[in-house]
């Protein structure tokens, strides 16, 4: 399957001041056609390999009820981000065709598209800092049953796609193992490795190998 060019919601903004009540109204009615944004303010900027903006609005129309008083923007929006641009067309891909397939816990995606004439690529989710909500952190160790529950939920994603007729040529999933070709050595070049000549020799990106999905994560951040 190509990629989602929604053309209702082109050019996709590169600055964060380019998000606006127009744009994501025309952003928003990808999957919520009779809603309109009639107040929206930038409250947060996450930076970090992703973008995360975290955008308070008001919404009216059918359907205004399933977005919450804030959302996310998520996206390439600093320096670093041409150089990123099959990533965040990877992350789009697995919100627009991937996720409403799978049995996977992870936020819900309003809107997941690229622009063809930029390095953009967006995915407008909701914003998960609310209570109830723990974030990971790389420094706190994790307990065992979170991580069999990850497991568990990797397990599923997988068993779910394992052997799935979308991989054939000509399903929506025929194209994903390509997708990653040379992707990973690209990325690593970006990030040049700088400790791993050092101290755990060459880098080493894992590939996906079908049957099966990869996903993208980070979601929202704090």
């Amino acid at each position: 399957m190509s990629e989602a060019y929604p053309a209702d919601a082109l050019p996709l903004p590169l600055t964060p001041q380019q998000i606006d009540s127009a744009w994501l109204t025309r952003a928003l009615r990808q999957r919520l056609p009779h809603i309109s944004v009639v107040e929206s303010q930038v409250i947060d900027v996450i930076l970090g390999t992703s973008t995360k903006i975290r955008v308070r609005l008001a919404v009216e129309g059918e359907g205004a009820g399933q977005i919450g008083e804030t959302l996310i923007v998520k996206g390439g929006f600093e320096e670093h981000s041409p150089k990123m641009a099959a990533m965040y067309a990877n992350e789009t891909r697995f919100y627009a065709d991937i996720q409403p397939l799978i049995p996977m816990p992870s936020p819900r995606a309003y809107f997941a598209g690229t622009d063809p004439h930029s390095h953009q690529s967006i995915v407008i989710m909701e914003d998960l800092k609310r209570p109830g909500v723990d974030f990971c952190d790389a420094l706190r160790p994790h307990r065992f049953d979170q991580i069999a529950r990850r497991m568990e939920t990797m397990a599923a994603y997988h068993a779910a796609t394992w052997a799935s007729p979308h991989f054939r040529p000509g399903g929506r999933w025929a194209d994903i193992a390509s997708r990653f070709d040379g992707w990973g050595w690209t990325i690593c070049a970006v990030i040049s490795c700088p400790m791993s000549g050092r101290i755990i020799g060459p880098c080493r990106v894992a590939r996906p190998s079908p049957p099966g999905c990869t996903t993208a994560t980070g979601w929202n951040g704090r």
